[in-house]
């Protein structure tokens, strides 16, 4: 699934009542996207009926445009509980159901596998502690309009950082003692937190780093072939193509420096 620049999308966001309870209650909804360059924002928190109305005229307002949201399209929160809760309110029915859309979380799901981030305290949560991005919330539903706020550009930040190739994700790396030794192992794990940014060619020069670093202190034993395989496991990223940057010399200045505060810590 590829995204597209900030200036084709909508991010969608609202809040509600919490799941155990018998109604949907919807609080509020809550759109920002641009439109000429310029940042804009939807935002109703009146009586349910008007919001999900003014919410359906919006969509419909903005139909060309992709939909970005976050696990909107549950049995329990999303598209289809909305429009549950306007029958049970008017006793007709409406349709905000996208056209076109992207549920971020699955997104990240598929790219990066189920733990990209922990799932307990809410990965949102944990993906604005892991990045520094301000709209963690200790509570779920957000019922106030300025924590609204922040959740929508929460959302926006992460897709932003996604889109760019900044997005900081957990990492799973495991121990294997048939590739490398401890002490490399943790260089590893050092330069895939700091150095990595989501481009492929960083994790083939992280290989080619070590390889020149491998002795005594570094000891890696791993051949492309294990080194990829053990990305594609532990991270649920492929490398497709195993080649030495054109600019190594740069690289490995990069890459030393790295190392040095790697050993300083």
């Amino acid at each position: 699934m590829k995204l597209t620049s900030k200036n084709n999308i909508i991010i969608v966001h609202y809040g509600c009542s919490p799941f155990e309870t018998a109604e949907h209650k919807v609080y509020w909804i809550g759109a920002t996207y641009y439109e000429n360059d310029q940042k804009k924002y939807f935002f109703v928190d009146k009586d349910e009926k008007y919001n999900i109305e003014s919410f359906a005229e919006f969509l419909k307002e903005n139909k060309d445009k992709k939909i970005v949201h976050w696990s909107m399209n549950s049995i329990k929160f999303g598209f289809t509980p909305i429009e549950n809760r306007y029958k049970e309110l008017v006793g007709s029915a409406i349709n905000i159901q996208p056209l076109n859309q992207v549920d971020l979380s699955e997104h990240f799901k598929e790219k990066y596998g189920t733990n990209y981030v922990p799932r307990g305290g809410g990965r949102l949560n944990n993906l604005a502690k892991l990045n520094g991005f301000t709209g963690f919330k200790n509570n779920i539903e957000v019922r106030d309009k300025r924590d609204a706020s922040d959740r929508l550009e929460l959302l926006f930040s992460i897709y932003q950082a996604e889109l760019q190739g900044r997005l900081k994700i957990s990492r799973s790396a495991v121990f294997d003692p048939s590739m490398w030794d401890e002490r490399c192992f943790e260089l590893f794990k050092y330069l895939t937190d700091t150095y990595y940014t989501g481009k492929s060619i960083q994790l083939t020069s992280i290989w080619f780093f070590l390889k020149d670093l491998d002795s005594d202190k570094y000891r890696i034993s791993c051949s492309k072939g294990v080194y990829k395989d053990y990305i594609n496991t532990h991270y649920n990223l492929e490398i497709k193509h195993f080649d030495k940057s054109s600019k190594w010399d740069d690289v490995k200045r990069t890459l030393n420096d790295y190392c040095s505060n790697f050993e300083n810590t």
